[in-house]
């Protein structure tokens, strides 16, 4: 059973969600778009056997919204939260998540003790976001965010909008034919509480602004866990992003998946958890 707590962080507030206190605490990160409950298909396990706590970022779910999205944002929140654990933590992040906790890993060493990276967006596909899917289709989502609605209402906007097609440059699809309904759901009840302001930084270029993911390597030293998803079913980490990332981590474990592409916690929570496992259980 998770409790929810509007937590004060600055001038913000954050919604973290706390389940049984099972062991030593272990952070959930969503990424952009998303809020806690994106992890649903791994929180039960988890919770058995760690203290897990999972917040929805600024300007997602039930956290306040602000004036600015910038990655260097997220992580100054993160890091005031894992900051009052009275242990160091276990973070997990998924995509802009992800980047999130080797922010954190880098600021405040002593308060981390492994982090584990779910497909990680690289610093060479964020600059050329332009000409990946995910530029028109976060475009779409930024619009239908804009109008608002009911949650019904939202999942039919969602579903129609168009989206490049994986295989036939040029050509596009409906959003609902890339997931199903009770996904494309799920998806539309993140809008509703989305801050539409949240996805400018990510499209306009600005993302990274003041994080310089060269130096925030090297300053983690923490085991790391490193899942890259396929690039040809929708990972963010191309070969050319990956291969400096995990050289530049002093105890990287990487694991490269097969056919499952942005979302492994989602696509194949079986292999997440599998993975998730053997990695906890070597600390």
């Amino acid at each position: 059973m998770f409790t929810e707590q509007l937590v004060p962080v600055g001038d913000l507030r954050l919604n973290v969600a706390t389940g049984p206190r099972n062991g030593p605490p272990l952070w959930l990160v969503h990424g952009l778009i998303r809020r806690w409950q994106d992890f649903g298909p791994i929180l039960a396990e988890l919770a058995a056997r760690w203290t897990v706590r999972a917040p929805d970022h600024r300007g997602h779910g039930r956290s306040d919204r602000a004036a600015s999205y910038l990655v260097t944002d997220y992580v100054r929140d993160i890091a005031a939260l894992v900051q009052d654990e009275n242990e160091p933590a276990v973070i997990v992040g998924h995509s802009l998540g992800a980047l999130v906790a080797l922010g954190v890993a880098a600021a405040h060493p002593d308060k981390v003790w492994a982090v584990v990276l779910l497909d990680p967006p690289g610093a060479g596909f964020l600059t050329h976001i332009d000409v990946t899917p995910y530029a028109a289709t976060w475009a779409g989502i930024r619009d239908v965010a804009r109008k608002g609605g009911s949650v019904a209402d939202l999942s039919r906007h969602l579903g129609n909008v168009r989206v490049p097609h994986p295989a036939l440059p040029g050509q596009t699809i409906p959003y609902s034919s890339t997931r199903d309904a009770a996904a494309l759901r799920f998806v539309a009840r993140c809008v509703a509480d989305l801050d539409p302001a949240t996805l400018n930084p990510a499209l306009e270029g600005g993302w990274l602004g003041g994080f310089d993911l060269g130096p925030q390597l090297a300053r983690v030293r923490c085991p790391v866990l490193l899942v890259v998803g396929d690039p040809k079913a929708g990972g963010m980490l191309p070969p050319a992003d990956a291969d400096p990332l995990a050289a530049a981590l002093a105890d990287c474990t990487r694991v490269d998946l097969t056919g499952i592409g942005h979302l492994p916690h989602l696509q194949d929570p079986g292999t997440t958890l599998k993975l998730l496992h053997a990695f906890l259980d070597s600390l």
